[in-house]
């Protein structure tokens, strides 16, 4: 099994990370490597979009938890959408959807972020850090 990843560094605010395959023990050490790579690039969160990972397995899941543990740890935003049905399920079970922040899409994505940044900013104050 292979794996390829691509990134889309679209804005200051985003980055999106696509895996195409499975990211199981035979793969997960390529995303890895993968990610870190571009950690030092980023300048906003970094957005998984997990629409072409058909499987997971437990090393893909801890390789997804060490990732969120580097990419917040250097001040970045970390999050997962599109996940398929044999993906979400994975993470039900071993109970990190929530941890991993899920998002059924980017719309939903978007609105959490948007309601987090909110929260943050203090009332009336529409550019903080002005």
């Amino acid at each position: 099994m292979s794996l390829t990843v691509t990134f889309n560094h679209e804005s200051t605010q985003n980055s999106t990370v696509q895996p195409v395959g499975s990211i199981t023990a035979a793969t997960a050490q390529t995303l890895k490597s993968e990610v870190i790579k571009q950690i030092p690039y980023l300048s906003g969160s970094l957005v998984f979009d997990l629409s072409h990972v058909p499987m997971i397995d437990s090393t893909g899941v801890g390789i997804l938890v060490n990732l969120k543990k580097q990419i917040t740890k250097e001040g970045h935003g970390f999050g997962m959408i599109n996940v398929q049905d044999t993906v979400a399920k994975a993470l039900e079970i071993m109970r990190m959807s929530e941890h991993l922040h899920c998002f059924v899409n980017r719309e939903e994505l978007d609105r959490y972020l948007i309601n987090i940044q909110k929260k943050m900013m203090s009332p009336g104050d529409d550019n903080p850090g002005t």
